[in-house]
């Protein structure tokens, strides 16, 4: 699999940009909600 990073204190967001169904498991750690 894959991972990634981002600075949450700037704009972010995804796309799919290929022609196939995507499926993310997202996991914060730890909690930030």
């Amino acid at each position: 699999g894959d991972a990634f990073y981002f600075n949450s204190e700037l704009g972010h967001g995804y796309r799919n940009i290929g022609s196939t169904t995507v499926r993310i498991l997202w996991v914060n750690t730890p909690p930030t909600f």
